[in-house]
Order: structure tokens, then C-alpha cells, then sequence
């Protein structure tokens, strides 16, 4: 029954992933012959980014909200080219199933290592259970310190 459920489950995630590569490639195939291409962005709150454009061998930086405006022109071949190879090949290798595989191992060791470190409950529960006769006495010292003071205050005027 289980691996009936596994097998299934890996057979949709394998669908999946199938769908996703064949659009990614129609997309593609659909920007190859465009003079404009957009190679990515970086949002910055809402409804607001950074978005890079590609027109002929310029890049253009734009910046995106209500408005866009022209925040500059990368003319620089070397620049431009280290630009595009850095967008086009952090995607692609980010969706590869090694690299998917890899992303999810790390995210269930992060979760484990983030409920070791966690206390209990019942950890907390009992520190702050220890600590109160603590803070009674240092209360009980303060209050003592500041009659001291006041009699002192008295006994000076």
C-alpha cells in the first residue's frame, strides 16, 4: 500500500517537472526571435522590483512600480555578457533534479537542526520556575535598599 503511495506520488512530481521543462522550452522558443528579452528581477516591496532587459546587445536596467523608469544602460560587452550567463545558467542549474534533491535534504536537516535547538516547553517551564524564588529575593533586597535610603534621606534633613 505505501509503495503504491510513493510510487504514485514520484510518478505526479515526475509529471510535473516534465510540464514545467517542456513550457520553460516553448517560452524559450518564443523569446529566441524577440529584440526584447527580459532576463529577470528582484522584487523590492510591493509592486515594486528591478527588473533586467535585454534590447539588441544593451542591457537595461529598469525599475518598476506605479511608473518604470530607466535606472541606467549596461553597454559593456564583458558585462553584459557576465550578466546573461549568470541569469540564464542560475536558472538552469537550480532546476535540476540533483540540485532539487540537494535543496530538499538541506531544508529537512535545517528543520532538525532547528528543533534541537529549540527548548521544550517544559525545559522553559521549569527555568523560570527555578528563577522565581531568585527574583522574589532580589526584590525583597531592592525594597530594603531603598527604605535604607529613604531613612538615610530622613535622618540627613
Amino acid at each position: 500500500m505505501i509503495v503504491k503511495v510513493v510510487f504514485y506520488l514520484l510518478l505526479i512530481i515526475g509529471l510535473f517537472y516534465v510540464i514545467v521543462k517542456l513550457l520553460a522550452q516553448k517560452n524559450k522558443s518564443m523569446l529566441a526571435g524577440r529584440s526584447v528579452k527580459p532576463l529577470g528581477g528582484v522584487p523590492l516591496g510591493q509592486n515594486k522590483s528591478v527588473q533586467i532587459v535585454e534590447i539588441g546587445r544593451k542591457l537595461y536596467v529598469l525599475g518598476v512600480g506605479d511608473s518604470i523608469n530607466l535606472i541606467s544602460i549596461i553597454e559593456d560587452e564583458e558585462e553584459a555578457e557576465y550578466i546573461r550567463d549568470h541569469m540564464m545558467g542560475g536558472r538552469s542549474a537550480d532546476r535540476s533534479p540533483a540540485s532539487l534533491m540537494k535543496w530538499i535534504q538541506g531544508m529537512t536537516t535545517a528543520s532538525r537542526s532547528r528543533e534541537e535547538e529549540l527548548p521544550t516547553f517544559q525545559q522553559v517551564f521549569r527555568q523560570k520556575m527555578q528563577s522565581l524564588p531568585n527574583r522574589k529575593k532580589r526584590v525583597e533586597e531592592l525594597i530594603q535598599e531603598e527604605s535604607l535610603e529613604e531613612r538615610w534621606k530622613k535622618h540627613e534633613e
